[in-house]
């Protein structure tokens, strides 16, 4: 019996270029660690939701590179936002 989390991680992310996340505050090698946990082996997808203009090409680089061993599962998605990306969270009553 599978105790894991099956689902999805989603981050939003607003940001004026990649630059600006390379110089932000995210323990990358600790993300990739906790990711690696026997809770998160059976995860689908880590989103990366792209709130902004910058390039999708040049984020997925970037996350790329700071998580090998999430990109070597699989699991890296980059998605960018649009009128259609409405998640409970989001709705305001």
């Amino acid at each position: 019996m599978s105790k894991g989390f099956r689902g999805r991680v989603m981050f939003d992310v607003v940001a004026t270029s990649v630059k600006e996340i390379a110089e932000g505050e995210v323990d990358w090698r600790f993300l990739e660690d906790i990711l690696e946990t026997d809770i998160f082996s059976e995860m689908e997808a880590v989103v990366i939701l792209m709130l902004s203009n910058i390039s999708l090409k040049g984020l997925e680089s970037f996350v790329s590179f700071q998580m090998p061993r999430a990109r070597a599962r699989g699991i890296l998605r980059f998605e960018r936002a649009n009128e259609t990306t409405i998640r409970p969270m989001d709705t305001v009553l």
